[in-house]
């Protein structure tokens, strides 16, 4: 949550009569979210659905003493366990379903304001067992008649002004209203209640509320004399991520069934440990005027920041009754009323009383979701062989449970959806291999949204399947069918020598597709073909050698149109001018006659124009050169013949000392020298030791960057490839030669356009200097090179980074303690250090950005990954770190004279 911009929009919300504003303010989390109401509906369910903050064991049944014996609070201030709640927010759908929307975190403000009847200013603590409730359940129209206290000398307002709302927008400025008028709030909706002040010194509690009343300006003035002990001021926030929602053909309802807002309201049970609390109205109420909780000495031994993450939301009181993700109907029998509608009790109960489906009790055995008319369960699955079940969209949350899960993968149509770790969501079209169903005692962790139903377990998924009358598969790529100019031949080979394809070419890695390609050729040519994804070629023939692939062979998507095929890696789709007669540069018969192919099976009749630019895909050609004899190595490796060998003749005469080649740039790289493009095996790859694959978006590759994670695995020689692929290895397989063209090495590296990566089924190779490095003993030296993907130094403070580590085979890497960070407080290595080290730990890891792991050794089945650049998740906290990935941890160890 954004706390500072939410101060400077409380401060005009609060402004009262020109006294300095002094308070303290609690974030809160919630801790349940169901049909509990203590102050109203004691000892029953409640007529609808709260979301509720604080004592972790609110109950129908909660008093004073019931919540002392809670384990937690989800507020920060552990001294506090009050219970603070409001209606939930839903949003209704044209088919006439509610989705919950979701929550983001509640803010309680504690405000030193107004005075008692007789001008003192000083708050009296809560008294144990006060209960009230601020608002008008049943309103639905604006009530400017009904006033607070006030005579001729103290001003009043309408009691109504007590509920407002902010429509939150940081680059604009929110708005405050009294409704729902509002709802287009791209950082959020804030639903704001003050609540009563003054208490008559008598009653803990009435049901009309006359036991307390408003200030006369509700969020200051004077108490009215018939209430005349002045209590500390509170002040809700509540916020919500209606942006979810923008655009949609529904509306906004409070579980009240309240579609106007007139009807919001805030209920409160005091649960202060009543010393603290009155030592903390001595020293802050009037003093602390900046409202952090740090800065006020009462506070020191219970305030946790992570409490959100340390207290996470309870399961419903009734855990068979759904509440959350999208549900048929308002829990309860609520009818959803508009404007200027009279509420009666039809409308907001059951016929005979309100009665929920099940009670929870404390021998209740959690269980997975049973589901629903979307999804059906399949039981409990493993893991694919390598990788995850479902590599779709994914999230992981504290507050999981399956329903949320659902919610989350069918707004996108997946077919499948997993729940895992209690607290991980998957999604996916496809299961992947080596996912099977296992023994569903596997299942074993508790939702952490719902503790009455299982999410998976370690490695293990609740798999769920969408229902087959729903379930719509996406569409597939095809190939470009062609129109009445040009036909589809197949996927073709580059020629045996150069290009398939000899005339004018450019690349277009935004934009490209089969039309553009053809445009772009236009009348002039007889021939187009796309390859690579992106990259466009025109020629009158077939240059000799390009012979018909087989069509899978062209598997790569077009920049412009990612359901559509432009080639792959030296394959191109071809296409050829109809009615024009079949060329090739050596009269090969490879070439069809035909106008048009009849076998591809992944043509497709769709045209989708894109605009074009023009550049040069090549770089120019360099002189002729020569191969070194052999590819040196530094090394000790079995022997001299395991180096990679090429010949040192060429059939085009290269000399012994050629040039550098025009595609590379740089000779060397630090400790590496380039050797020369060399060709990919028919079988196999030429350095087949370990890889790295850059992403365009995270990871773009770079010649530096490939070079070092070949010197972090120890390995003496490094290739790229592809302009993406990174390979290392100590020797060259056999096979791999001088490449006849050095520059067909001509893709650019993504991440330095200056440098050149490889080509398809070519690479760049590089080999150690000799005598520039020796090779450590270890897996990793104590003070090699920063991992790709970890990002400034190796070390935080006393501790040493030692690597990407994966999950332990069965639970977590690091089991001693763990921490969660929050959106108030999210996660940084600095954070996750000190909490470890206030542990007493060994090591600390990091993962999924938020979490923290401590420990002194690692769990079984916990290595180091093959590839060092899975942890890539930045840090919640602070983007230039990284903070893991799902199921990949960046792991340190404390230095050993620490």
């Amino acid at each position: 949550m954004r706390y500072s911009s939410h101060l400077t929009a409380t401060a005009t919300v609060l402004a009262g009569l020109g006294q300095v504003d002094a308070f303290w303010r609690m974030s809160c989390g919630m801790i349940q979210v169901g049909r509990v109401d203590p102050v109203i509906s004691y000892g029953t369910v409640a007529n609808h659905v709260h979301k509720i903050a604080g004592a972790s064991n609110i109950g129908v049944s909660s008093t004073y003493d019931t919540l002392q014996q809670s384990d937690c609070t989800s507020c920060t201030i552990q001294a506090d366990k009050s219970a603070y709640w409001t209606p939930a927010l839903y949003y209704q759908h044209a088919d006439g379903t509610f989705e919950e929307v979701k929550n983001t975190g509640q803010a309680v403000y504690y405000l030193g304001r107004g005075s008692d009847p007789y001008g003192n200013t000083q708050a009296t603590p809560f008294p144990k067992g006060l209960k009230m409730l601020s608002g008008n359940n049943a309103a639905r129209t604006l009530d400017t008649t009904t006033m607070t206290w006030g005579n001729k000398t103290v001003s009043n307002r309408p009691v109504s002004d007590a509920v407002s709302f902010v429509c939150l927008n940081y680059q604009t400025g929110g708005s405050q209203t009294n409704n729902l008028t509002n709802m287009d709030c791209p950082d959020g909706f804030r639903a704001q209640i003050q609540m009563q002040t003054c208490w008559d010194g008598k009653n803990l509690y009435l049901s009309d509320q006359s036991h307390v009343a408003h200030l006369s300006r509700i969020d200051n003035g004077v108490c009215p004399p018939t209430h005349p002990v002045l209590l500390p001021h509170l002040f809700y926030e509540v916020f919500y991520s209606v942006s979810d929602f923008l655009g949609g053909d529904g509306q906004f309802v409070f579980a009240n069934g309240d579609k106007t807002g007139y009807g919001f309201h805030g209920d409160f049970i005091n649960g202060w440990d009543i010393p603290t609390l009155t030592t903390a109205i001595d020293q802050c109420l009037i003093k602390n005027e900046n409202g952090v909780v740090e800065d006020c000495p009462a506070f020191s031994a219970s305030n946790n920041p992570n409490s959100a993450s340390a207290c996470p939301e309870r399961s419903p009181i009734f855990p068979c009754e759904p509440v959350k993700g999208k549900i048929d109907k308002l829990p309860g029998c609520i009818t959803p009323t508009g404007y200027g509608h009279t509420v009666t009790s039809a409308d907001i109960s059951c016929p005979g009383g309100n009665v929920a489906s099940c009670n929870a009790t404390k021998t209740s055995q959690p269980v997975s979701w049973t589901g629903d008319a979307v999804y059906s369960p399949l039981g409990c699955y493993t893991e694919a062989t390598s990788g995850r079940a479902l590599t779709g969209n994914s999230y992981t949350a504290d507050n999981m449970t399956a329903e949320t899960c659902e919610t989350f993968c069918s707004k996108d149509g997946f077919k499948y959806m997993g729940v895992e770790y209690g607290r991980e969501c998957y999604c996916g079209h496809t299961l992947n291999t080596g996912s099977v169903a296992t023994n569903s005692s596997d299942c074993d962790k508790v939702c952490g949204g719902n503790q009455w139903e299982i999410c998976g377990g370690g490695s293990r998924l609740n798999m769920f399947q969408m229902n087959s009358t729903i379930y719509k598969a996406p569409a597939v790529p095809t190939v470009y069918a062609g129109d009445a100019t040009f036909g589809y031949l197949g996927c073709y080979t580059e020629a045996t020598s150069g290009r398939a394809l000899s005339g004018k070419s450019y690349s277009d890695n935004k934009n490209m597709t089969a039309q553009a390609c053809e445009a772009y050729c236009g009348s002039t040519y007889t021939y187009f073909g796309v390859e690579y994804g992106q990259e466009c070629y025109c020629g009158n023939q077939l240059n000799a050698g390009s012979v018909v692939a087989k069509e899978s062979d062209c598997s790569k998507l077009c920049t412009g149109d990612t359901l559509q095929y432009c080639g792959a890696g030296s394959r191109l789709n071809v296409f050829k001018r109809k009615g024009a007669s079949a060329s090739s540069s050596s009269g090969s018969s490879s070439t069809p006659s035909t106008t048009a192919s009849s076998t591809s099976t992944r043509v497709s009749s769709s045209v989708k124009a894109s605009s074009t630019s023009t550049s040069s895909i090549r770089p120019s050609s360099s002189s002729t050169s020569s191969a070194p004899s052999t590819l040196s190595t530094s090394r000790a490796s079995s022997s001299s013949s395991s180096a990679a060998s090429a010949s040192a003749t060429s059939s085009s005469g290269f000399s012994t000392k050629y040039a550098e080649p025009a595609s590379i740039g740089n000779s060397t790289i630090g400790i590496w020298k380039h050797t020369g493009c060399y060709t990919e095996l028919s079988s196999g790859r030429a350095l087949a030791g370990m890889k790295v694959v850059g992403s365009s978006s995270t990871f773009p590759m770079t010649l530096e960057a490939c070079a070092a994670f070949a010197r972090q695995n120890n390995y003496a020689l490094f290739g790229v490839e592809y302009g993406q692929e990174c390979y290392v290895d100590n020797t060259l397989n056999s096979g791999s030669v001088l490449a006849s063209s050095q520059d067909d090495c001509s893709t650019k590296c993504p991440g330095n356009s200056a440098e050149y990566c490889g080509a398809g089924k070519r690479l760049n190779i590089f080999s150690v200097v000799p005598n520039s490095y020796t090779a450590p003993s270890t897996p990793f030296s104590t003070k090699y090179p920063e991992p790709l993907r970890v990002g400034g130094g190796a070390g935080v403070g006393l501790w040493n980074y030692t690597g990407c580590y994966t999950e332990a085979t069965t639970g977590r890497a690091l089991a001693d303690s763990k921490l969660y960070g929050t959106t108030a407080a999210p996660m940084t290595l600095e954070t996750c250090a000190k909490y470890c080290m206030g542990k007493g730990s060994k090591m600390f890891g990091v993962e999924y950005s938020q979490e923290c792991y401590c420990g002194s050794k690692l769990g079984a089945g916990s290595v180091w990954a093959n590839n060092q650049n899975e942890c890539s998740a930045t840090c919640a906290g602070n983007s230039t770190q990284y903070c893991g990935a799902g199921g990949r941890l960046n792991i340190y160890s404390l230095l050993s004279s620490s």
